[in-house]
């Protein structure tokens, strides 16, 4: 589980199977624009951040569902942010050996990640039209 220091960034507004979900779009968006060799991702923290109330990785099998995402939305190169969470690890290859070895898996999608589709689209579409 993903610790959750005073709920992350979005105080529990938006839930991690919706962040997910727009992990997974917004990943997409990126290999389409740069291509499968140029797109990639960095997931994390795997420690207090600088910040020091952000969510962060207990364990590696943590990042499970994120790598899968990452991975369905066709990105090949998903990096690690940070080292020293994985340098505080009893076994620091688990790290490594999760993003290598997990599978690609389209996360589920939900009326919050329509939603989130529908307001995401309205800011930009609002930004357009001022700029």
């Amino acid at each position: 589980m993903v610790r959750q220091h005073d709920d992350g960034y979005s105080k529990g507004l938006i839930p991690y199977n919706v962040a997910r979900w727009q992990l997974y779009r917004d990943a997409k968006k990126i290999v389409e624009g740069l291509g499968v060799e140029r797109a990639s991702v960095s997931l994390g923290v795997t420690w207090t951040g600088v910040i020091g109330n952000e969510p962060y990785y207990e364990k590696p099998s943590d990042m499970i569902p994120d790598v899968e995402a990452a991975r369905a939305a066709g990105i090949k190169h998903v990096w690690i942010y940070n080292l020293e969470g994985i340098l505080k690890a009893k076994r620091p290859a688990e790290w490594f050996e999760v993003v290598a070895d997990t599978p690609a898996k389209v996360p589920a999608e939900s009326f919050k990640t329509t939603a989130s589709n529908v307001v995401r689209s309205a800011i930009i579409g609002g930004l357009r039209l001022v700029y």
